[in-house]
């Protein structure tokens, strides 16, 4: 019997439907230019453009409203990745099937890579990786999350729970639904949603000279949290693979 603590390598079928890597700094180039630079970067790579709506904003409200500060301006695509880009934001999005954390990884180290050598950035403000998985039934039911009104469990056909939680070193939001409505693949959605987002801000080091370590740790924060969340038994019927398995 494997140790509930040994965190498998995957399970199937696998319920993540999105993994996002984001990075939020201060620019050492004026905002206005950063997109121009990176492009020539990454079109290869992306080669699909996109302008977002925000543009349609007038610029002095968009540099001026808090809300709209790490937001982005272009969404550049290949077939399995998007790319959005902001004067102060970047976010690397793994779409349609989840091609896995080494893959996952393999693609984030480039982009780091490449901002690495452009100089362009000079604080993280805020390091983050995001797991949005998705479950066909009641996914409450199904972890170690209890709700209560005194000693009395509550169970509701339509529950929302939000966490934000310090674990492993890392903050933590936690949102769980088990009525939400989202699209995937083209498709309409109706069912449950495990979401975390696991991040560090204003990074007390040099991102660009331990990034490696600190994406692995990030990744593995995540991994332990999702996995905490679940009951043995169900984690047993998504078909656990361990490393030594692979």
């Amino acid at each position: 019997m494997k140790n509930i603590l040994q965190l498998p390598a995957k399970i199937s079928p696998c319920p993540i439907i999105e993994a996002i890597f984001e990075c939020r700094y201060e620019p050492k180039v004026p905002p206005d230019t950063i997109f121009g630079i990176l492009y020539k970067q990454f079109s290869d790579f992306y080669p699909k453009l996109e302008n977002l709506p925000i543009l349609q904003i007038p610029q002095q409200i968009r540099l001026q409203d808090s809300n709209l500060r790490y937001q982005p301006y272009y969404r550049m695509s290949s077939e399995q990745f998007i790319l959005s880009i902001g004067p102060r934001a970047l976010s690397l999005s793994n779409i349609n099937e989840y091609v896995g954390w080494r893959v996952f990884y393999a693609e984030i180290k480039k982009l780091i890579e490449i901002v690495k050598e452009l100089d362009i950035a000079k604080k993280i403000v805020r390091f983050s990786l995001r797991y949005i998985n998705y479950f066909n039934e009641d996914i409450l039911k199904k972890t170690n999350l209890v709700i209560r009104m005194g000693k009395q469990p509550i169970e509701a056909a339509r529950t929302l729970v939000r966490l934000d939680i310090k674990a492993n070193d890392f903050n933590n939001v936690i949102q769980i639904s088990n009525d939400a409505e989202l699209r995937s693949k083209d498709k309409q959605l109706h069912g449950s949603v495990i979401d975390i987002d696991t991040y560090l801000e204003d990074i007390p080091i040099n991102l660009f000279s331990d990034y490696k370590a600190m994406l692995s740790n990030c990744h593995l924060s995540e991994k332990k949290v999702f996995f905490s969340l679940l009951k043995r038994d169900f984690l047993k019927s998504l078909n656990p693979v361990y490393e030594e398995e692979l």
